[in-house]
């Protein structure tokens, strides 16, 4: 089908783009930073207790302020790194042409003109949200 190997097409230029090539080597960097990915999983661990305590009933307040309070230093150490730092970056610049990208699509579906280069219409209805 045409429309697919078009997408398969436009999947392939945004791989090479420079978004997604800085957003690769910061994921990659997070991932050999195996103190970062340590503080990564034990947060999720935390949060997964921490979700499945809240849910229950008669669950424990104390436990769940304990556990809050380690979310929250982990959240800021991690969140701390430049590493992490540079991952937040690049993924919001990634995300941005992919908003872009998606926005131009629904344009032409919807003849509802989009530019990216255009910015912000003020018209929420032309608009998937503020960046």
């Amino acid at each position: 089908m045409e429309i697919i190997e078009v997408a398969r097409k436009l999947g392939e230029l945004l791989r090479e783009s420079d978004e997604f090539k800085k957003y690769e080597e910061a994921r990659n960097d997070c991932r050999a930073d195996h103190e970062l990915e340590a503080k990564i999983n034990e947060f999720k661990i935390q949060k997964k207790v921490y979700d499945t305590e809240a849910a229950r009933e008669g669950r424990d307040e104390d436990m769940l302020a304990v556990i809050k309070q380690r979310l929250d230093t982990l959240y800021e150490e991690i969140n701390a790194t430049e590493i992490m730092k540079k991952f937040n970056i690049a993924e919001d610049n990634f995300n941005i042409l992919l908003n872009a990208v998606n926005m131009t699509i629904s344009s032409y579906i919807t003849e509802q003109p989009y530019s990216a280069e255009g910015g912000c219409t003020h018209d929420c209805s032309t608009c998937s949200g503020c960046h």
